[in-house]
């Protein structure tokens, strides 16, 4: 606000100029981080994955893979077997939309695959036992 004195002829006059910044931006609705959930593995198929980022009203989801592939469009994911790199992006809904992003990676072994790696280990065990 600014303030302005006049004097006019013997009156006193106040004139109040208000000046607004149009120029603000509020983010209050912009999520500043993204926590995914479980954070590391082992991973196995079929486990879920879940986003979660601050923002009111709360942000939308996406997941998108390795090539930019949309993977889902909720909060969570679930996870086939094999190697998996995934970005879950939080969106705001204000205009000019604002967003942050966390990532993950790994490989998910079928129950198969971890018993041939338990196997594996077993036998070159008994191999420098025996040798």
């Amino acid at each position: 606000m600014k303030y302005q004195y006049d004097t006019d002829a013997g009156n006193v006059s106040i004139i109040i100029t208000v000046i607004c910044n149009m120029n603000t931006t509020l983010s209050t609705g912009c999520p500043t981080s993204v926590s995914i959930s479980p954070s590391a593995g082992p991973f196995s198929p079929g486990d879920v994955l879940t986003c979660s980022s601050n923002g009111n009203p709360a942000p939308s989801y996406q997941w998108t893979d390795s090539s930019g592939t949309v993977v889902s469009s909720t909060s969570t994911v679930t996870l086939p077997e094999g190697p998996f790199s995934l970005t879950c992006t939080a969106t705001g809904d204000l205009p000019g939309s604002c967003s942050a992003s966390d990532s993950i990676s790994g490989i998910v072994d079928s129950k198969y695959r971890k018993r041939l790696n338990t196997l594996e280990i077993t036998l070159m065990l008994i191999t420098l036992s025996v040798g």
